[in-house]
């Protein structure tokens, strides 16, 4: 069973067009993932990782969590999104917003 496989099967449960019965056979006569499907996509993440300059070392999980920690850096840099330097400003108004009401509190 390859993972998109077992992506549209999820799809159906949800949907509640089949029995748990019928998971639980399917479950047993295939893997989740086979060595194959995990070679793929394995080497899959290894090449997104070289093109995004990030280390390949580590198990998969440490790839994928590399290569978002990558992404998220990238959407958040207001260099190259305009979402985020409208975040940051938003930020620093709303930060500057607090210290105002602060000092009038304290005022009083």
């Amino acid at each position: 069973m390859t993972f998109e496989e077992f992506l549209e099967l999820q799809d159906i449960i949800e949907e509640g067009s089949i029995r748990i019965s019928d998971v639980k056979a399917a479950w047993d006569t295939a893997a989740f993932l086979t060595r194959q499907e995990w070679d793929r996509q394995n080497a899959e993440i290894t090449d997104m990782c070289v093109v995004c300059w990030v280390s390949t070392q580590g198990t998969l999980k440490e790839k994928v969590q590399r290569l978002i920690k990558f992404e998220v850096a990238i959407a958040l840099d207001p260099a190259v999104s305009s979402s985020a330097q409208a975040l940051i400003t938003l930020s620093r108004m709303e930060a500057a917003q607090e210290c105002e009401l602060s000092m009038k509190e304290r005022v009083e």
